[in-house]
């Protein structure tokens, strides 16, 4: 599996993940008390939010991608997760993380005993 940089393509495989995951969420469900009746409306939601947040120049949005040695391996590579960070605050480093591009950033992986730890470096001089 590797992490890379979301594309816009990612939006609607991101989208269809989130229902999964957030389908017995007590915000969702009081956000959308008639999602199970209307799975589009509730799908279109976060298409509809990552879309925003993938063409927001202060958030980073990536993914998890399936490779061939991975437990589970379909034949192609899957979208199986992601994450969206949004550095805020007012101080120097906080204003110039927002305004750098997302892939001058270098990514770090480590899964421990099935719990991932992701770190993220600003690679620039």
């Amino acid at each position: 599996m590797h992490i890379r940089l979301a594309t816009l393509n990612d939006c609607s495989t991101t989208a269809s993940l989130s229902i999964l995951g957030f389908d017995d969420d007590e915000l969702f469900e009081w956000m959308n008390p008639r999602r199970r009746e209307h799975p589009d409306h509730f799908r279109y939601y976060f298409l509809r939010r990552h879309q925003t947040r993938y063409w927001s120049p202060e958030q980073v949005f990536y993914v998890a991608v399936t490779d061939r040695q991975d437990v589970g391996w379909a034949g192609a590579s899957q979208v199986v997760g992601y994450a969206i960070w949004q550095r805020r605050g007012e101080s120097d480093m906080a204003k110039s993380w927002r305004m750098q591009d997302p892939r001058s950033r270098k990514v770090f992986i480590r899964c421990y005993h099935g719990r991932y730890t992701i770190l993220i470096i600003d690679s620039r001089p």
